[in-house]
């Protein structure tokens, strides 16, 4: 008991400390909240790279990746391939989407149907991308075609499952109301079963996104030319640690920012404007 309190103690005091360090500065407390767990685990890479028994080279100091990205800016090296990897991101993405979200509202329209399908789309899905990579690659070579149907497979099936989820989450009372009022299957998917089912499609969606983002740099390392992934595995053959690092980071920062400013926000406006479809069916 009195070493957990010396220990919360001790959190507190060094909070309490932070907090008086950024008020100083004038930096406010979004320092904290945003930055805090980065500028200590910085702290640290600092500390350990200078003081700690590993070479530089194996263990780059966070001055030589910060120098090494300039490098990179500064050349038009880095650029390039982070909208490399945009661009094939993008590309699957859209695929995926035009063919994941019709595909699985049709599949949901019969009971029958989804309840065969679903351990189908399951057993899929749980097939990681890497493992479709050597084949893709023998039939379409190391390209940007064999990356993008990786990509697009792994996005596919997380959105397909989601929206089949999502589709039978709508309340059957709105449909029965809409089919006694003469509406057709057409005006019925459009006014209940998509706007019900979309707050479920748009998480498949980001969590499709996400995993799609990891295929990529995955796909990137192997069948790549260009890319964040490729960066990263070319700059291992001349142990240049601090571009391995430089691409790590910026596959971290690439997808927050994609997801906060993006798929985020995205999923909380529609969760906001069509999650009450269904509640409204079952009240």
């Amino acid at each position: 008991m009195v070493r957990e309190f010396a220990k919360h103690n001790w959190i507190e005091s060094l909070v309490f400390r932070l907090e008086s360090i950024a008020t100083r500065l004038r930096l406010g407390p979004w320092f904290l909240r945003l930055g805090g767990p980065f500028w200590f685990l910085l702290f640290v890479w600092w500390f350990t790279s200078n003081y700690g028994p590993w070479p530089p080279q194996f263990y780059p100091r966070p001055s030589d990746v910060l120098s090494s990205f300039y490098e990179l800016i500064y050349k038009g090296i880095l650029p390039v391939h982070i909208i490399e990897s945009l661009r094939k991101l993008l590309v699957a993405g859209v695929i995926a989407l035009a063919i994941a979200i019709p595909l699985g509202i049709l599949i949901s329209l019969s009971k029958t149907i989804s309840d065969m399908l679903i351990p189908f789309i399951n057993f899929f899905q749980s097939i990681t991308e890497i493992a479709w990579l050597p084949l893709v690659i023998l039939f379409y070579g190391r390209s940007f075609t064999s990356m993008t149907i990786v990509i697009c497979y792994t996005i596919f099936f997380p959105v397909l499952f989601n929206t089949v989820l999502g589709v039978r989450q709508v309340s059957i009372r709105l449909v029965q109301m809409l089919r006694t009022l003469g509406a057709n299957g057409v005006q019925i998917i459009w006014n209940v079963v998509f706007p019900g089912s979309l707050p479920s499609i748009v998480s498949g969606i980001r969590s499709g996104m996400s995993y799609g983002w990891r295929a990529l740099i995955a796909s990137e390392m192997i069948a790549g030319s260009q890319g964040l992934g490729y960066l990263i595995f070319d700059a291992r053959r001349g142990l240049l640690t601090s571009r391995i690092i430089v691409g790590m980071i910026m596959i971290g920062i690439g997808w927050i920012l994609m997801d906060r400013l993006f798929l985020k926000p995205l999923e909380e406006s529609t969760i906001e404007h069509w999650g009450l479809v269904t509640k409204a069916g079952e009240g």
